[in-house]
């Protein structure tokens, strides 16, 4: 009996050993990197830029970045998505009202360094969709050239990414192998990364991260889809709503001598992917008659 109880205290030893060697070493830090996202689609009423606070929360295992978040302007806690909300952070000052249909956790992109995995939150008519997809290796091409952005000597890189070109500015020095939205697979911290279009813009507002206690988790409720799906999805709303416009308000316009021209459209869906750039059928729809 004095044989089994020595063994039972030598197993329950390693057991006690193992908890502390686990809790210190799994046990991960989760850091905050904040960033601007400037967008100029030059199709808002005022063709104006508009900066949006957007953050990066990481560990060594994930990083989940989180932009465009809708503020309550209704005191009903059930209303969890909003259709119409305000961003006070215009880089004319002003306030702004964004109509599209966002809620409270806003877009959301998980990156899972170990799957190597993505996986986004995207919000379109009040419907939430996720989609899922694996990183499709550095298809980056690394530039010869260096530039100062935020104080920090960065390397450049160009990247094709569903309709657009994206130029990236990144410190090959930084611990840091990270970036904002999808941008995830450079060789350093992305300090700054903007369209060829100049479109959008994320630009890292401070290079030192700050702990933070919110989890590197996204929320995966909502209806899974396809890429391909989603933007289906978005051509027969946006074709519905261009139908709309030219029976009511485009008619008004024009009746009021107005710029009928305040009729544009985005090419694009809510996360700035294209599945074609071919806009003719897009530019079909919103014909005025």
């Amino acid at each position: 009996m004095y044989i089994a109880f020595i063994f039972s205290m030598r197993h329950i030893l390693i057991l006690f050993i193992s908890f502390l060697y686990l809790s210190t070493t799994d046990a991960q830090e989760n850091l905050r990197l904040d960033y601007d996202m400037v967008l100029d689609f030059g199709n808002l009423s005022s063709s104006k830029q508009y900066k949006f606070p957007s953050y990066l929360i990481f560990n060594d295992s994930s990083s989940l970045f989180r932009y465009k978040i809708a503020e309550k302007v209704s005191e009903d806690i059930n209303a969890k998505v909003m259709k119409e909300h305000y961003f006070l952070d215009a880089l004319d000052g002003n306030m702004i009202v964004d109509v599209v249909e966002l809620d409270s956790l806003g877009f959301q992109v998980l990156y899972d360094r170990q799957l190597d995995s993505i996986i986004s939150r995207e919000i379109i008519d009040q419907e939430v969709f996720i989609l899922s997809a694996q990183l499709i290796g550095h298809q980056w091409e690394f530039l010869d050239e260096k530039e100062v952005v935020n104080n920090i000597i960065c390397s450049k890189a160009l990247k094709y990414h569903k309709g657009r070109t994206y130029t990236a500015w990144f410190d090959p020095t930084s611990p840091y192998r990270l970036g904002p939205w999808k941008f995830v697979d450079l060789p350093g911290l992305v300090i700054k990364i903007e369209s060829i279009d100049k479109s959008i813009t994320f630009q890292l507002k401070d290079t030192v991260p700050r702990q933070t206690n919110e989890l590197v988790e996204i929320d995966k409720s909502g209806r899974h889809v396809s890429f391909e799906e989603l933007w289906n999805y978005y051509l027969k709303k946006r074709k519905a709503e261009f139908e709309f416009d030219k029976n009511t308000i485009i008619k008004e316009m024009v009746k009021a001598n107005l710029d009928p021209r305040y009729f544009q459209f985005p090419i694009y869906h809510n996360t700035f992917e294209l599945l074609t750039t071919d806009i003719s059928q897009l530019e079909k729809w919103a014909e005025l008659d």
